[in-house]
């Protein structure tokens, strides 16, 4: 029998409605005798609405508080989700985070997973109950506190438990049928791309395209773990997108453009010895990564002075938050902007591509960044909608089947 991981989103459990046809289509796996293991997100918007309700009452809620709040949301899913199951005569248990054994560093609100123990995991599953996992938690050993792993967490929740008990399956269950070639309120016509390598879901997470949780695909490429995103309304096994394996070695082909916006361009003056200017940046680089932010673009250059010019393409807000908290000297912001990223494979190899991209946009970008897997744009947020359609028809020849 083999072990499947099955994660539902906070849509999916957003109503009683909703758990009982959750509750239904576990019922259905049970019945084949193969163990299972539920991830859980909060209640539709739950998470979002306990949140306020900390900022009603403080500007400044401590940490290590919000954690412990925001951690509740998962615990009411669980249990109503193993409550339905145990109806449809399922037997089931559900776990906290801490009681699962999911091991944390200290960073409350964005805490990074560094073992899981599992053993109630375990003697559930071998009394062939279904176990239910609070997703988006853990516990930090040494203070004995919850955590909270980011927001989007139970994806990371879900993808390090098919890791520790080696599942034959993972199945992240959206609101959306998969990963789309584009943006469908821009592009009706995108259509769900049905495989994605490892990397490219990587490179679209961070990106900003919102469907799996960045860290999350970076754990599952790392440790290569297959893992299929689909609808949760689908009844169909194979449908929506499977990510697994790596590209194509040589071919080009596009799989799908995210896009992101408002973000601002965030310019600073780095001043001193080369070892100085390279400790700014590290300082830079963690303040963002600890927000859970990789810099869309990031680029540094000599100025006529002998400084060194450092430009870091990130969300609006967070260029906002940064100048806030750090100052304003040798600080600017240009915005608004937005980014489109490519995601595919052989953007470095093909530079006719690059011709073909670069001919089809109404305005020329103001950066550029290119790897093998992805090419970021970055452009005026007035031009982004024009650009992705335009890039869309351009490129639609090298659209990945």
């Amino acid at each position: 029998m083999s072990l499947s991981v099955h994660k539902f989103g906070g849509a999916a459990l957003a109503t009683v409605d909703r758990i009982h046809e959750v509750a239904r289509l576990l019922a259905s796996f049970h019945a084949k005798g193969n163990p299972l293991i539920v991830a859980v997100s909060a209640m539709g918007h739950e998470t979002d609405r306990l949140k306020d309700l900390a900022y009603e009452l403080s500007n400044s809620p401590s940490p290590r508080e919000l954690d412990i709040l925001l951690s509740a949301g998962e615990r009411v899913s669980m249990s109503l989700l193993a409550i339905a199951l145990n109806r449809y005569g399922v037997p089931s248990s559900s776990f906290t985070g801490s009681q699962s054994g999911i091991l944390t560093d200290s960073c409350h609100g964005n805490a990074k997973i560094e073992e899981i123990r599992g053993d109630r995991i375990r003697t559930c599953l071998a009394s062939r109950k279904v176990a239910i996992v609070a997703g988006f938690q853990g516990m930090n050993l040494e203070s004995k506190d919850i955590t909270t792993l980011g927001r989007g967490g139970t994806d990371l929740t879900a993808l390090a438990l098919s890791h520790c008990f080696e599942a034959a399956q993972c199945t992240l269950y959206k609101d959306v049928e998969g990963v789309l070639e584009a943006d469908p309120r821009i592009i009706p016509a995108a259509k769900v791309v049905a495989r994605l390598s490892w990397g490219e879901m990587v490179e679209l997470s961070w990106s900003g395209a919102g469907v799996v949780h960045a860290r999350a695909a970076e754990l599952a490429m790392k440790v290569r773990i297959p893992f299929r995103i689909k609808s949760f309304l689908s009844d169909t096994a194979s449908d929506g997108t499977l990510v697994s394996g790596d590209p194509d070695l040589e071919s080009f082909y596009l799989s799908s453009i995210s896009q992101r916006s408002p973000l601002g361009l965030l310019r600073k003056t780095l001043r001193g010895s080369q070892k100085d200017c390279l400790q700014q940046l590290q300082t830079i680089q963690a303040w963002f990564w600890q927000r859970d932010c990789a810099p869309l673009l990031m680029e540094t250059d000599l100025t006529d002075a002998g400084a060194t010019a450092l430009r870091l393409l990130v969300p609006l807000d967070l260029a906002s938050r940064f100048i806030d908290e750090c100052g304003r000297e040798d600080l600017r912001v240009t915005s608004p902007l937005a980014a489109l990223t490519l995601v595919g494979n052989g953007f470095k190899q093909n530079p006719e591509v690059l011709d073909t991209i670069l001919g089809s946009l109404p305005e020329m970008p103001l950066l550029t960044s290119v790897s093998c897997q992805s090419l970021t744009l970055c452009l005026q947020e007035s031009a982004m909608k024009e650009s992705l359609v335009a890039l869309h028809k351009a490129l639609e020849i090298y659209r990945n089947s």
